[in-house]
């Protein structure tokens, strides 16, 4: 490009003269001068454009491109385990905060899930509530009339699995942005109540049934792909019939008064397994690695030997069990007087003695989740006696009960029973004077 020459001119301010007189002197001499020495002279020189760069990929657009999968309890093995590198905080100068808080004002008895663009969490009410995970605004909000979600559904691929008592929904998130949400695609047989979370292993979505006038049970596998139920086994229930359904492998494992039943997924057969121990109901049943671990109804954790196909006894005992998280060769366990770390030969590496009920809600590499009614409690794996607790309330400070907890990235999200969706991060400064 050619040097360009911009010429800029000046107005007289006059000098600060004020006789009339001089100030038409001082006129007629400026315009006898050279025009020249009147003018500020800019001189462009000739440059190559930047190239502007493309933005460097952010933390949302690699989000955005995932297919994600979400789970009850983080992972088909249901041992409230999430793959996030998540620290606690280091030094007095930083700390937690709570980034975002929405009270919703309805019931909540299930988890939260989650998919590339949305948080989702489901009430008694029939609500269904889709948190734009990046805003952390309600994006929307389906209302189903009738319907009362007690129980977790799964996500696979971003598309959104979710069971009311007596059906399945499937939503995805071209749906959610035209409002456009489904009917039923599976119904339950007359008088038979889904009874579990929903579980996944290769395109099959797995849940229990429950007939309680019959006393009978159905395991059924529902194909995604073919979007027909492909298998049902039905059993009988004589005392109790516990909602847990852990995939470990190829197998999926449910329990049935004292009978462990083991689906093969590869054979579509099941077969049962009677405990050489008392369990019940509410008993913890979880999967770490290879390994199934179930809790009796005295305290005791027992792992499955996949060899032999026998309970054995782990060494880990406690009065009370009412939670669970584990990874690797590592069991934290949640008891009525604070929490308990085992190493999975039964050795105990740390105990959080406890006036108050502690519940793991759900542990990373780093972090321990715990929760002691309205409070929630990050407890540093790296350091035992680090922790920073934060109290769930609303602005009436009425009394919640915190029902889920997950970890997504560098972010926990805390739901209570009466309907507070929180999130915090570590990322608070705090300053010191």
């Amino acid at each position: 490009m050619p040097d360009e020459r911009i010429e800029i001119s000046f107005d007289d301010d006059g000098n600060g003269k004020d006789n009339p007189k001089d100030q038409q002197e001082d006129k007629q001499e400026l315009q006898d001068q050279d025009q020249d020495n009147d003018k500020l002279e800019i001189t462009f020189e000739d440059e190559k454009a930047e190239e502007i760069s493309e933005p460097e990929n952010t933390i949302e657009s690699e989000i955005k491109a995932l297919q994600l999968n979400s789970f009850y309890h983080g992972s088909p093995r249901i041992e409230n385990y999430f793959n996030s590198d998540i620290n606690f905080p280091e030094g007095i100068e930083k700390g937690f905060r709570e980034s975002f808080k929405h009270n919703l004002k309805e019931t909540f008895f299930n988890s939260i899930l989650e998919n590339n663009l949305y948080f989702i969490i489901c009430s008694t009410n029939g609500s269904v509530y889709f948190i734009d995970r990046f805003t952390r605004q309600i994006k929307e909000r389906a209302s189903y009339g009738g319907v009362s979600f007690e129980k977790t559904g799964v996500v696979i691929n971003n598309q959104i699995y979710l069971n009311y008592i007596t059906a399945l929904y499937s939503i995805s998130n071209e749906q959610i942005e035209e409002k456009n949400f489904p009917q039923t695609f599976y119904n339950s047989e007359q008088g038979y109540y889904i009874w579990s979370n929903l579980n996944y292993c290769d395109k099959l979505i797995s849940f229990l049934e429950y007939n309680p006038e019959q006393k009978n049970g159905n395991f059924v596998l529902f194909d995604t792909v073919s979007q027909q139920c492909v298998f049902k086994e039905t059993f009988n229930v004589r005392t109790y019939l516990n909602h847990l359904s852990p995939v470990i492998g190829n197998r999926i494992f449910f329990l049935v008064g004292n009978q462990l039943y083991i689906c093969n997924l590869d054979k579509s057969t099941v077969e049962t397994l009677p405990l050489n121990f008392e369990s019940d109901e509410n008993a913890m049943m979880f999967g770490i690695g290879n390994k199934l671990y179930l809790t009796s109804k005295d305290g005791k954790v027992y792992f499955l030997e996949s060899g032999t196909w026998e309970f054995k006894y782990t060494g880990i005992s406690e009065h009370f069990i009412n939670s669970a998280a584990g990874f690797e060769d590592n069991i934290f366990i949640g008891t009525d007087s604070g929490w308990r770390y085992y190493k999975s030969n039964g050795v105990m590496v740390y105990s959080h003695d406890d006036t108050d009920e502690n519940r793991v809600e759900c542990t990373a590499r780093n972090i321990l989740v715990v929760s002691k009614k309205n409070k929630i409690v990050f407890h540093n794996l790296n350091l035992f006696q680090e922790a920073e607790g934060f109290v769930i309330k609303d602005k009436e400070d009425a009394l919640q009960e915190i029902f889920s907890s997950v970890i997504s990235y560098n972010e926990i999200y805390v739901l209570t029973k009466q309907g507070i969706l929180a999130g915090f991060t570590n990322d608070k400064l705090n300053i010191h004077i």
